[in-house]
């Protein structure tokens, strides 16, 4: 019985408070963002791991800084966005951030890409277990 009313009294005190009763209620969101932002990382460094080629100096001459993949990923950047404006649905908020990633990835680098990743991720691991 002592149990059951602990159990009460902490309920109620996380219902009273907005914030922790929207973040204990969307629980499984939060862990499905963190492990997708794990996959991820994991993904960019699985296809871009000789990182030392991709050092390159934007004025060099390479695949990786051309002006046509330039176009092609600030079109997909503004086409995916226009979509999330209109039809704000999961396949275009990934849509989204991949494009939003790539745009990072072709503009500062890769490894800064991924720290920027792995703090959101470190950080929002860490924002769930103070909950």
């Amino acid at each position: 019985m002592n149990l059951f009313l602990c159990l009460l009294t902490v309920t109620i005190w996380v219902l009273a408070q907005p914030l922790l009763c929207w973040i204990s209620t969307n629980m499984s969101l939060w862990g499905t963002i963190s492990f997708n932002l794990a996959v991820l990382i994991n993904l960019i460094v699985a296809f871009f791991y000789p990182f030392d080629q991709l050092r390159n100096k934007p004025n060099e001459s390479s695949a990786f800084h051309s002006h046509e993949l330039d176009m092609l990923i600030w079109t997909a950047l503004l086409v995916s966005l226009a979509v999330v404006i209109t039809l704000p649905r999961s396949p275009g908020i990934k849509t989204l951030v991949a494009s939003f990633i790539l745009r990072l990835i072709y503009s500062i680098g890769i490894e800064p890409t991924l720290y920027m990743i792995g703090v959101v991720n470190v950080s929002s691991s860490c924002y769930l277990s103070l909950d």
